[in-house]
């Protein structure tokens, strides 16, 4: 070695450095050139600890000097003593046991030289052996040495070239002895972080050697084992393409059989690990090796009855970790299944109650990756309930009629064989044609429901047959519309949509029950309204509006996920009459309905015939005729005060009233309309109708002026003119519910109402009278609104029932041009 690269410094360490190769021969210096710049000082070489077996040695680091040549010199140090050539070396951390590249040397370095001043621990640097000459195969255990590990603290020592730590680990997890297959498998979980160690470790047969470790270990040399699995199929999918079935089978028994949780997990896991990159469909890249992993993992736990339950009870358990573990290997062989169209895993969970057990754990998971399992499961459930939605009903299905049949608890023998299905709620006798939108699904769904004895389905079937055939209930029918409808709330009938949500939504994993509530919702629907055949449309509008508004979970979390048995409670208890008044205002909220021009023009159309009908019931009220009080001529000349006016209202009915001979006028229109009779009276007595009781009267046309006098806030702002807001004060009665008939001359008539409701009608109907009339009473208007508005949304609700769209503008086609000399398009007709 050159004089220029020390090996070993004066103070006992090694020192590695490039060799300068400077000349310092003098050169000729141009005197006019500016002064050279100062040389940036090199960068301190730290000062590390490399130790092999039981020896170390104290070196300094040159930054220049490439990885190789450094490896090379410390192979080469007296220290060390080490024989074997520097190519079966490499650097690596002493903790971590990370291997230190040329590209990582540098930062290491920096780090190394900072931890030696502060006196911290090193730390690791990830890396990838240096390429080395070829080594027989066969040689490969005599040249078995410790690569040389770079530390800024002592305690360092150099470990094998992951090659041949690939060849060393798979031969000890061969080796008949038990401590050493141990200390392998617990070695293997760190080792194989290395890519360069975890591809020769593959290559060199070590998922056969850790195989073997698993089907005959038990203890922790098992779980180590598991655990080193578990990370080999993580970091490479290559490893499950060596995996058979009788590993497999292996793991299913430990599984089903094994008591120990630190065994559980890790097999678990890797179960599913297998179970996820074994699926044809999988996103996990795999060769056409692994293509039938899944296939036989499914059919292996199949055939062992007891698995699912065991797995799907270790959900109620508190390690929550293991609970998750069980969870996502459910998910993963769920997924598997309905890929391949295999509807018995689908089946043997909704009987073991999985789906209820998997909703109630949202009370307890609140973690991010316990939400992504459940959100996973939701997302297999609608994936099922997807599949069989889209699966026809076929022959091979038939037998699931004869089912229906059965649970219905009718009689072959009394029943017409013409009307056998249609008495089930079928349209046609040809019931499996009826299945069309709702597919496999809703056959399945009825089935459920037919069976489930809180549903009633004999008994109601029992009370449909008692009523005539009109009004008979078709609760097949409703079962078909109910799927249908639970398919578009839950978006059922776009699986990918649904696989995509993020909302958890524990009502979609309980479908069938669902179901059932909303079939024996619109079964009492259409016994309270009294339908018949041509209402069908109309309580499924009503079944639809209360899915929405029992089901539906805001996203954003501002809506509280409900408890089952208030859900219960909504369908079964909820009234007609609050379900329809809940339709109506969303029909008036939703969609902007309101601005659109067929409902403006609806609305005023309905306006104006609640104005003529209104009109009409006042001016009634005037033919009918009714008592007024005549005032008192003595009184204050201020009027009532606004504090005492409702008082002298009570007082003039209460019977603790002084005892004044009080005057009654009874006031009647005429027929013509031309004149308002009365008769005054001490007292009310009986009236003939007609006129002959009432001698006097007033000419309508001499009425220039109506003057009322109403509490605050009863009169409309903007009265017609006809009628007077003055103050009666100064030029009439003071007394509250006063109507003043003026002429041009003054005051005609002063009626005193009893009450307001004879005020109100006698005010307006009086107004209405006169040709510019109109309402008066803010009373009588908002009557005349809420019948407006009753009207509307009658209307609405008939076209949403009908299922009519309502369109944004009115689209008024022009009378086509005629031909000819006639001037009228269909005057040919004529």
């Amino acid at each position: 070695m050159a004089s220029e690269s020390e090996v070993y410094s004066p103070d006992g360490g090694d020192s590695f450095r490039r060799a300068s190769g400077a000349s310092d021969a003098g050169t000729d210096t141009d005197t006019s050139a500016p002064p050279p710049l100062a040389p940036v000082p090199p960068r301190p070489a730290p000062t590390v600890y490399v130790t092999y077996g039981a020896r170390s040695v104290k070196a300094r680091i040159d930054r220049e000097v490439p990885l190789d040549e450094i490896i090379a010199q410390l192979v080469n140090s007296q220290q060390l003593a080490v024989a074997e050539p520097p190519a079966l070396f490499a650097l690596r951390e002493k903790e971590s046991g990370s291997l230190v590249t040329e590209e990582n040397l540098d930062r290491f370095l920096d780090r190394g030289a900072a931890f030696v001043q502060s006196a911290l621990a090193c730390r690791s640097a990830l890396a990838q052996a240096r390429p080395s000459p070829p080594v027989p195969e066969s040689s490969l255990a005599s040249h078995l040495r410790a690569i040389a590990v770079l530390c800024p603290e002592p305690g360092a020592h150099l470990l094998e070239p992951f090659l041949i730590e690939a060849v060393e680990v798979v031969d000890k997890l061969r080796s008949s002895d038990t401590a050493a297959v141990k200390l392998a498998t617990f070695s293997l979980r760190t080792l194989i972080k290395e890519p360069a160690f975890l591809t020769a470790f593959i290559d060199r047969g070590g998922m056969g050697a850790i195989q073997d470790v698993i089907k005959g270990s038990t203890g922790n040399t098992l779980a180590y084992a598991l655990l080193s699995s578990q990370q080999l199929l993580e970091l490479d999918a290559r490893a499950s393409h060596s995996l058979g079935k009788d590993f497999i089978a292996k793991l299913v028994q430990i599984i089903a059989t094994e008591p120990l949780i630190n065994i559980l997990r890790p097999a678990t896991q890797l179960l599913r690990l297998l179970s996820d990159q074994g699926r044809p469909s999988a996103a996990t890249p795999r060769l056409d090796a692994s293509a039938g992993v899944f296939a036989i993992a499914f059919e292996l736990i199949q055939q062992r009855i007891d698995f699912l339950p065991i797995v799907v009870g270790r959900l109620y358990g508190n390690d929550w970790p293991l609970a998750l573990a069980n969870l996502e290997l459910i998910n993963s062989l769920f997924q598997g299944a309905t890929e391949m169209g295999d509807e018995r895993f689908h089946v043997e969970l909704e009987t073991l109650g999985t789906s209820k057990i998997v909703a109630n754990l949202l009370d307890t998971w609140k973690e991010e990756a316990y939400i992504a399992a459940i959100l996973g499961y939701q997302a297999n459930v609608v994936a099922a309930l997807h599949a069989q939605l889209v699966t026809p009903v076929d022959e091979a299905h038939y037998g699931l009629f004869d089912d229906i049949w059965t649970a219905s608890g009718s009689d072959e023998n009394t029943v017409d064989e013409a009307t056998k299905w249609q008495s089930l709620g079928f349209g046609t006798e040809e019931p499996q044609t009826e299945f069309k939108a709702s597919g496999l699904l809703g056959l399945k769904t009825l089935l459920a429901f037919a069976f489930d004895r809180k549903n009633e389905f004999a008994s109601t079937l029992k009370n449909t047959l008692a009523r005539p055939a009109p009004r008979r209930c078709p609760l097949a029918a409703v079962s078909t519309a109910v799927v249908l409808a639970l398919a578009n709330h839950f978006q059922i009938s776009d699986d990918q949509q649904a696989a995509r949500s993020t909302t958890l939504n524990p009502y979609v994993l309980q479908f069938n029950q669902c179901h059932a509530l909303a079939t024996r919702f619109s079964v009492r629907m259409w016994t309270e309204l009294g339908a018949t055949e041509a209402d069908f449309e109309r309580v499924a509008t009503l079944m639809k509006s209360q899915i929405a508004h029992v089901l539906t979970i805001d996203g954003s979390g501002g809506k509280e996920i409900k408890s089952w048995d208030r859900i219960r409670d909504q369908f079964l208890k909820a009234d007609y009459r609050s379900v329809r008044d809940r339709q109506v205002r969303e029909l008036e909220t939703g969609d902007d309905l309101h601005s659109k021009a067929p409902v403006r023009h609806l609305r005023g159309r309905l306006y104006l015939e609640s104005f003529e009908f209104v009109r009409n019931q006042r001016i009634a009220c005037l033919h009918e005729g009714a008592w007024f009080r005549v005032p008192t001529p003595a009184g204050t000349t201020n009027g009532p005060s606004a504090s005492g006016l409702k008082k002298q209202v009570k007082e003039l009915v209460s019977p603790t009233a002084p005892s004044v001979v009080q005057k009654w006028r009874f006031c009647r229109l005429a027929a013509n309309k031309k004149a308002l009779h009365y008769l005054e009276t001490n007292g009310r007595i009986a009236i003939a109708p007609g006129l002959d009781d009432l001698p006097e009267r007033i000419m309508i046309a001499l009425i220039s002026n109506i003057s009322p006098y109403a509490p605050s806030g009863e009169l409309k702002r903007q009265a017609p003119s006809i009628v007077s807001t003055a103050n009666t004060a100064s030029t009439g009665s003071s007394q509250p519910l006063t109507i003043t008939l003026r002429s041009s001359d003054g005051i005609i008539a002063e009626l005193v109402a009893p009450n307001e409701m004879t005020y109100f009608e006698w005010l307006d109907g009086l107004s209405l009278l006169r040709p510019d009339g109109g309402i008066v009473t803010s009373q009588t208007a908002d009557y005349m609104q809420a019948l407006t508005d009753i009207g509307v949304k009658i209307k609405l609700l008939d076209l949403s029932g009908e299922k009519v769209d309502i369109p944004n503008v009115i689209d008024v086609r022009q009378v086509p041009a005629c031909d000819g000399a006639a001037s009228f398009y269909y005057s040919e007709n004529l």
